[in-house]
């Protein structure tokens, strides 16, 4: 999730107000509701048969209209809601980018303390309560978007390739940010949507910063492939909002794993089933016009 948010703050740029707001709006916030409506109506359809593993339109109801992303709640003051799944990253992307837009208009040259300040507060508030649509998610993000528009402004990530004057000191470096991609990714020491930051929060901002620049490494030397690994992967990547979206509908109120008989390739099975949804859910993208102005596909 960091390196979501870090790709937005490098391509973020100053723009009106209100034009971003609406803007953003309809691209992250109607894909939300367009899923969470399309789980609570595959719910209630299927609620007469009780279907184990299926969510109760009670539980996909309350899941709509907060938005909740952490499912650890037990140490929630207030806030323990139906959980939405992976697509609590929309509204938070959301509140992050409308929020840094709003202080790069105020100031130009935003201060790192203030905005490190705001997201360790909220990082600490999210340990005791919960608000919706990922607005506390989406304020601890603002650390990384603005880390990801200060390297724009440096003139880019190839800055830091310019300043490495010898392989030695670009394997001290791969070596190092390898380390930090560790640090965050293994052990579930950072769970953006569940407020846990394992390691404390400002240093996971470093440690999956380095994670970061870790992957755009490994995406230059992908894109000079020129095969169909790089080509698929930046399709993939182009309509991810997709394979964001439907894979919940799937994991919430689609009983795969009740209509495949036990077997010994159940397992493979059901894999098979969770892909052939994607490619289904990619396909009507594509060919039903609202889902084409939905996910932006031009």
């Amino acid at each position: 999730m960091p390196l979501f948010f870090l790709v937005t703050g490098y391509f973020c740029k100053p723009k009106p107000i209100a034009e971003a707001m609406k803007k953003d709006f309809a691209r992250l916030f109607v894909p939300f509701f367009f899923t969470a409506i399309v789980m609570l109506i595959i719910s209630l359809a299927l609620s007469p048969f009780d279907i184990e593993g299926v969510k109760s339109p009670a539980y996909t109801f309350e899941a709509l209209i907060y938005g909740n992303g952490s499912s650890v709640n037990h140490h929630k003051i207030w806030g323990n809601w139906s959980v939405v799944g992976s697509v609590w990253f929309l509204p938070a992307l959301f509140w992050a980018k409308t929020v840094f837009n709003c202080l790069i208009h105020k100031k130009k040259n935003i201060t790192l303390w203030v905005i490190l300040m705001i997201g360790g507060l909220e990082a600490w508030a999210g340990q005791y309560i919960l608000l919706p649509y990922s607005l506390l998610q989406g304020l601890t993000a603002l650390p990384f978007l603005l880390i990801g528009y200060y390297a724009k402004e440096a003139g880019g990530l190839d800055v830091v390739n310019k300043m490495i004057v010898s392989k030695v000191w670009l394997a001290v470096l791969v070596v190092s940010c390898c380390v930090g991609w560790f640090m965050t990714t293994f052990g579930n020491n950072l769970d953006m949507a569940q407020f846990n930051w394992s390691l404390c929060y400002y240093p996971n901002l470093l440690f999956a910063t380095a994670g970061t620049y870790v992957f755009y490494l490994i995406s230059l030397l992908i894109s000079k492939m020129n095969g169909w690994i790089s080509s698929s992967l930046a399709f993939l990547g182009k309509y991810s909002l997709i394979l964001v979206c439907f894979p919940v509908i799937e994991t919430y109120v689609i009983p795969f794993n009740q209509m495949i008989p036990n077997m010994p390739m159940k397992s493979l099975l059901l894999i098979a089933c969770k892909v052939l949804w994607c490619v289904l859910a990619m396909v009507m993208s594509f060919k039903i016009p609202t889902l084409r102005k939905l996910f932006a596909i031009k």
